[in-house]
């Protein structure tokens, strides 16, 4: 996200699109209970969510990116997997009891923007 605002007027759009991502998946996250129980269906939820919109968009694109698109895409493909690997290594954390909530959801509250 941090390195997204260098992309020019095209780029605006897929900023914002990115902040309704992590406020989506945050809210998401936020309303589970006993999320300790939940990890292998969340872990999986978010793989299948970021794969979707992978697809879709590269589906979208096709050949005819034009360059300020195609860095939209790789930023989005970058945050994705660093989102994931924190997310498992929060999971291993939680597990052994040495994480909290909050640092659960830190990731996603920077992500989106929350204070």
């Amino acid at each position: 996200m941090f390195f997204q605002f260098r992309i020019c007027s095209k780029g605006f759009g897929a900023l914002h699109a990115l902040k309704w991502l992590f406020t989506s998946v945050f809210a998401i996250m936020n309303d589970q209970k006993g999320i300790i129980s939940k990890l292998l269906g969340a872990k999986l939820a978010l793989k299948w969510l970021f794969n979707l919109v992978l697809l879709s968009v590269a589906k979208h694109l096709r050949c005819r990116a034009k360059l300020g698109r195609m860095m939209a895409l790789r930023l989005f493909i970058t945050m994705a997997s660093q989102v994931a690997h924190n997310y498992s290594l929060i999971s291993g954390d939680i597990g052994t009891g040495t994480a909290s909530k909050p640092d659960v959801l830190g990731d996603f509250q920077w992500a989106a923007g929350c204070p």
